[in-house]
């Protein structure tokens, strides 16, 4: 089956963490100081955006705040997958399917 390519996330080295690009576009997930998940430009060049800073832990995608603590990734796979963009959230990290992610080899 054929994945839209939104649906694919792309992950590179970046400062200590991972910069995670959405599908083929230029635009990056972007913790917005920890208030929610967007998809944002990704920062230019040798710039570092913070809020660009993911890390890969257990199956999850998390972010550190500045002050400490981790926030997971949160899709609420409950809801209707049309209405499932609104439903991606930042939370606490929790044992739960909604904060796991499956890595795939997209060259091989």
């Amino acid at each position: 089956a054929v994945k839209a390519s939104s649906q694919v996330f792309h992950a590179k080295a970046s400062a200590g963490a991972l910069e995670v690009r959405v599908g083929d576009m230029s635009d990056c997930l972007d913790a917005a100081a920890g208030a929610q998940v967007l998809v944002y430009p990704c920062s230019a060049g040798s710039a570092v955006n913070a809020n660009q800073q993911w890390h890969i832990q257990g199956g999850k995608l998390l972010w550190r705040p500045p002050l400490g603590g981790e926030l997971c990734v949160d899709m609420n796979s409950s809801m209707p997958l049309a209405s499932r963009a609104s439903g991606i959230q930042l939370r606490t990290c929790v044992p739960k399917s909604g904060q796991r992610f499956r890595k795939q080899d997209l060259h091989g």
